[in-house]
């Protein structure tokens, strides 16, 4: 901040909202800004009961107020560290990196994943076999977290540059699933 560089207390990360519904006077993040969020999740709407209660108990007391904490940093950072712990089978390793490479050559993209991609990508697939309570990754680790660390690091090919779906344009997800749905699960 003004041309001061303040440290911050690790583990630092953010999280941040994308509106698709309104971007009056924003503007679309560039790709090598995109490529620094390990993930995109879509939320979407709430179910009826879940919205009718948040609905209820926002009329009297907003939630940030009651939270409480759930992890110290100790805690964070020594889960962090042990994400480098979780085991990764070459053959699985291999895996992850013909998915990546799949999207770099893939007809219906412009521009696939980057090795900053890749490199979160495998760091997350690692911490989710850890959040699954083993020191090993699955195939399915790699499948169930595609489509959220790597749909927003690719750019599907525009009307005019390629093969184009007069339908609507193939999404980022729709692409994921089509090489993952072609690519050998490894044993």
């Amino acid at each position: 901040v003004n041309r001061e560089t303040h440290p911050l207390k690790q583990p630092f990360f953010v999280m941040a909202t994308q509106n698709p519904l309104e971007s009056y006077g924003t503007y679309p993040l560039p790709d090598s800004q995109l490529d620094r969020f390990l993930m995109r999740i879509r939320i979407g709407y709430p179910d009826e009961k879940t919205e009718l209660e948040i609905l209820k108990t926002r009329q009297r007391r907003h939630p940030v107020n009651d939270l409480e904490e759930v992890l110290s940093h100790e805690q964070l950072s020594r889960l962090q560290a042990a994400v480098d712990n979780v085991q990764f089978d070459d053959s699985l390793q291999e895996y992850l990196y013909a998915l990546v490479k799949e999207t770099r050559t893939s007809a219906l993209l412009s521009v696939g994943v980057s090795t900053r991609g890749a490199l979160l990508f495998h760091r997350a697939v690692r911490a989710y076999a850890l959040v699954q309570e083993r020191d090993y990754v699955l195939p399915d680790d790699i499948k169930t977290l595609a489509i959220d660390c790597l749909a927003h690091r690719i750019t599907p090919k525009h009307r005019g540059t390629g093969d184009w779906n007069p339908e609507g344009e193939t999404s980022t997800e729709q692409v994921i699933i089509e090489i993952l749905s072609h690519l050998p699960v490894p044993l």
